[in-house]
């Protein structure tokens, strides 16, 4: 799945019970004000999807399209699946990720479990709402998924990002997190892909 508009292409994901609780626990201390307002980072739930969709779609090429059969899909994969929210409960971003032992299996977690021997979390998507950009919400998306692959004994996150068609905004994002390049490929569409890894 290719990554993040601030970039990825997802294969599926049921989000698992001790990562909804994780991510629970973590959400109460999330909020972060701009201005008036304020959002907190929770667990994906059914009512999100259609926003999620929106927003996906708003944000191609920079991520693959999810369509609603692919979304389904993809929610059958343990996985740690994230939205944020405003006071309001409007989802302004979402984050979907797989620890590597996960049956998700898509192109993209394929190359990285053969360039990646230790075991990794994989953040397959984030996509965050143009008027939302800027907010530190891909940032605090990361350090969730970060705290929650400590949390199991986990010390590589990986994702990718495009080359081409280039996704330059989202290199960078990385490598201010830390991400390094750990490899690339032409996937079946086409497109060439860097994989990153971060050590944690």
């Amino acid at each position: 799945m290719k990554n993040t508009s601030t970039n990825k292409r997802p294969g599926p994901g049921r989000i698992g019970a001790q990562a909804v609780r994780a991510s629970e626990r973590q959400s109460k201390s999330n909020s972060r004000p701009t201005g008036d307002t304020a959002w907190t980072v929770r667990p994906l739930a059914p009512r999100d999807h259609a926003a999620l969709l929106r927003i996906n779609a708003a944000n191609v090429p920079d991520v693959t399209l999810i369509t609603a059969t692919d979304l389904a899909q993809l929610l059958r994969f343990d996985g740690l699946h994230l939205v944020a929210v405003d006071a309001l409960d409007a989802v302004l971003a979402y984050l979907l990720s797989f620890p590597s032992a996960s049956a998700y299996d898509d192109e993209e977690i394929g190359h990285l479990r053969r360039l990646v021997p230790a075991p990794f979390h994989c953040v397959a998507q984030v996509a965050v709402d143009a008027a939302h950009r800027g907010r530190g919400i891909g940032r605090h998306f990361h350090a969730t998924v970060a705290r929650l692959a400590r949390r199991r004994g986990v010390r590589t996150v990986c994702t990718d990002v495009n080359l081409d068609p280039p996704n330059h905004a989202s290199l960078e994002f990385h490598r201010r997190l830390g991400f390094t390049p750990s490899g690339q490929a032409t996937l079946s569409s086409g497109w060439t892909i860097a994989f990153l890894a971060r050590s944690l």
